[in-house]
């Protein structure tokens, strides 16, 4: 299967970009180990060339650099201990990728990368009360071209982008038996839900009134094809279905 031949939502009016809906979603883009490690320059690459949108998660620097990285800690990713928000730019610079010379991109380097040639699907990974993260990312999103949504998993950053910004599209993630706490207060334009939790009662009422499913993350053929009954695209990584390598 290649880019392309997820189906089409129909009867959906709504503002989620359309290739978020049609093309299956490379999750922290297109990585295959150390020629392309997750939310990296070389993975975003990759996607971009094959054409699959692209999911990514963002942070904040103790300067204000907005940062695409995952995790709160280093260890796993750079072998350096330590944590994330404790990192400026230039420290940040100093940090390699997997033992590759790779390094940690900022939002900045991943926009000016993209270009618009794909969309984009960027996760702000908080838990904090919403304000400093959410109006950087604003500030970097601010004149991008490109077609793109966020997304959290803090209701209340959902709710913040609502309130301050609400042409962006938003989406609210979750999982398990969580269902969609705070939904009526963020009215989140589509929803990202843990694939294998899939379906649920809360979910599959808001998808009936309307609001679109992306499910995470697949990781098989067979998941993909299971879950489509119950969402309308999926974010994925690591199955040969999709990539070449």
């Amino acid at each position: 299967m290649q880019a392309g031949e997820w189906g089409e939502l129909t009867g959906y009016s709504g503002r989620i970009p359309s290739g978020l809906l049609s093309v299956p979603i490379a999750h922290r883009g297109l990585h295959c180990g150390p020629d392309a490690p997750e939310n990296s320059l070389p993975a975003f690459e990759r996607a971009v060339n094959l054409g699959f949108p692209i999911e990514l998660d963002v942070q904040l620097l103790c300067d204000g650099t907005v940062a695409v990285f995952h995790d709160s800690t280093l260890d796993r990713m750079t072998g350096t201990p330590g944590k994330l928000v404790d990192l400026n730019l230039k420290g940040l610079a100093n940090l390699r990728v997997l033992g590759t010379a790779f390094c940690i991109p900022t939002l900045r380097q991943t926009l000016e990368l993209v270009c618009g040639k794909v969309p984009l699907l960027i996760e702000l990974k908080t838990s904090s009360a919403p304000g400093p993260l959410e109006q950087a990312v604003c500030v970097e999103l601010a004149g991008y071209s490109g077609e793109f949504a966020i997304q959290s998993f803090n209701q209340p950053t959902i709710a913040w982008f609502r309130q301050n910004q609400p042409t962006i599209c938003r989406g609210q993630l979750s999982g398990g038996e969580h269902g969609l706490p705070g939904f009526e207060e963020a009215l989140p334009d589509f929803i990202g839900y843990q694939f294998n939790a899939l379906p649920n009662v809360e979910v599959s009422a808001k998808r009936d009134a309307g609001t679109p499913v992306l499910a995470w993350t697949i990781t098989s053929q067979d998941a993909a094809e299971a879950v489509a009954l119950y969402a309308d695209n999926i974010i994925w990584e690591g199955f040969p279905a999709f990539d070449p390598r």
